[in-house]
């Protein structure tokens, strides 16, 4: 009877044991969604767990666009978006409309690690038909947006990578996709400059 209780004992403490391993895991393992869009004259990089970004010669990092594959399949128009069921957002929902020339625009999302750090490296050739705000398009305004940026995802979070502007300046903006009566709405999260690696 004494060890058969003691059996019984060591089960109990193992399953225990066993959920604590669990739920630790699951926490290190949280993650959340990105969407970045890309075409032919564009780059886009996401470096997951860093808070810095590394050459475009590096083999690190997630290339969605600015690859040899990805270009000349937008060239010719033979690209796919990479979805993983984010919610529709106005530049997602009508991505034909802001094809260029030999140029097919895309997007892919990726699922990235939450409470991490995680880093971008964008630079499109003419974002301006990618933005347009209070009905007003940025065509005349700037065709060339980039730069490095980092923040820290949250996890069950989904985000959409785009562009700003204020006055002539345009910026990287990251925004977090807030889906509430059908509509999807865009909300600014914090960033900060990358540092190259």
């Amino acid at each position: 009877m004494k060890k058969v209780l003691i059996g019984m004992l060591v089960a109990v403490v193992s399953v225990a044991t066993f959920a604590e391993e669990s739920v630790a895991k699951a926490e290190t393992t949280a993650k959340s969604r990105i969407r970045v869009f890309g075409q032919n004259g564009a780059g886009a990089r996401i470096y997951p767990g860093l808070s810095c970004v590394k050459s475009a010669w590096s083999s690190d990092g997630i290339v969605v666009s600015g690859g040899m594959g990805q270009a000349f399949s937008s060239f010719v128009g033979m690209v796919s978006n990479l979805s993983l069921g984010m919610a529709e957002t106005e530049s997602s929902r009508n991505l034909s409309s802001k094809d260029g020339v030999l140029s097919k625009a895309y997007y892919q999302e990726h699922e990235i690690a939450a409470d991490q750090p995680a880093s971008l490296a964008l630079s499109f050739n003419d974002v301006s038909s990618f933005y347009i705000a209070n009905g007003v398009s940025f065509s005349t305004v700037s065709r060339r947006c980039g730069g490095n940026v980092t923040f820290t995802p949250q996890a069950g979070i989904d985000y959409e990578v785009g562009f700003t502007w204020a006055g002539k300046k345009c910026s990287i903006v990251i925004n977090q996709l807030i889906s509430q009566d059908g509509n999807t709405e865009l909300h600014p999260v914090p960033q900060t400059v990358a540092p190259a690696c």
